[in-house]
């Protein structure tokens, strides 16, 4: 059963997703060798509806629809796993910035941040913050500047770098929250994050 032994390799692999793939098509041709070899062996080819051969197919129906949700299920995670959230945002520009009553949300082009908690801009040695003179002006000179990093710093705040050296801060403590979440990023490929 090189399958099994494989699948214990797992552990080894750095991309287990892919070697599990080949192991579970590995078991979907193992079962149907089993059933034909078995059917051979240990049942009469001439005796028609034994309830033994019945089992056995029903069996291998089992097993390879079980396979088969496998695959399904890998196909979902590899989905899952190819969209990078917010570091996709890396290498793209600000394409603009819109001010919604309590929230701001900040795009790239088919991707979005939404600022729950108020962002502050940091500029040099400038900060500024929600309500301070020139902080709408802050955020808006972003448009346009190619986002260098991000970094998300779980409990603490959400970070996006600038080219020019500029940042954008959103601030993910509990204290600094208006509601239950601090902010939220939609992803071009479709995923959605929440902080």
């Amino acid at each position: 059963m090189r399958w099994l032994r494989a699948l214990d390799e797992l552990k080894t692999v750095s991309h287990p997703n892919l070697r599990l793939r080949k192991q579970v098509a590995e078991v979907q041709r193992s079962t149907k060798a089993i059933v034909i070899s078995a059917t051979e062996r240990y049942l009469s080819p001439t005796a028609v509806g034994n309830p033994k051969q019945a089992e056995l197919e029903s069996d291998m129906e089992k097993l390879l629809r079980e396979s088969a949700q496998i695959m399904k299920t890998l196909d979902t995670v590899d989905e899952v796993l190819a969209d990078r959230g917010l570091p996709e945002i890396v290498n793209e520009f600000l394409s603009s910035v819109e001010f919604v009553m309590d929230y701001v949300q900040l795009r790239f082009f088919s991707s979005t941040l939404t600022a729950l908690t108020s962002p502050e801009v940091r500029e040099g040695h400038s900060v500024h913050r929600p309500g301070d003179s020139g902080y709408r002006d802050a955020l808006c000179r972003r448009i346009g500047v190619v986002v260098r990093e991000v970094e998300v710093r779980e409990e603490q705040e959400l970070a996006i770098a600038f080219n020019d050296d500029s940042s954008v801060h959103v601030s993910l403590r509990a204290e600094d929250r208006v509601g239950p979440e601090s902010a939220t990023f939609s992803s071009a490929s479709g995923g959605f994050w929440v902080w």
